[in-house]
């Protein structure tokens, strides 16, 4: 995924099945560090949030999550991510 190139949104899980979301998260903020990085994970001790943010994560919610908030969550991370790109 990181070899073709930026992509708008990056949404990750602490738990892939080839490997650690916070090992891509970290990846990702290396090469793009202004990506917007959402984390969407069971994962919901404390311990696990902070370690997703310190890693690089924007935002982080818990599955199941509503799909409106879901919606509205992806929508500012691109919104806030392409004002960015242009005022640089």
């Amino acid at each position: 995924m990181l070899q073709s190139g930026r992509h708008d949104l990056y949404i990750l899980d602490n738990w892939l099945p080839d490997g650690s979301g916070i090992d891509l998260c970290k990846e990702i903020r290396l090469k793009y560090p202004t990506a917007p990085i959402l984390f969407t994970s069971g994962a919901t001790h404390q311990s696990e949030i902070e370690e997703a943010v310190t890693a690089g994560a924007d935002e982080y919610i818990f599955k199941p999550c509503d799909p409106d908030r879901l919606k509205e969550i992806v929508k500012d991370l691109i919104s806030r991510n392409y004002l960015a790109m242009r005022s640089m």
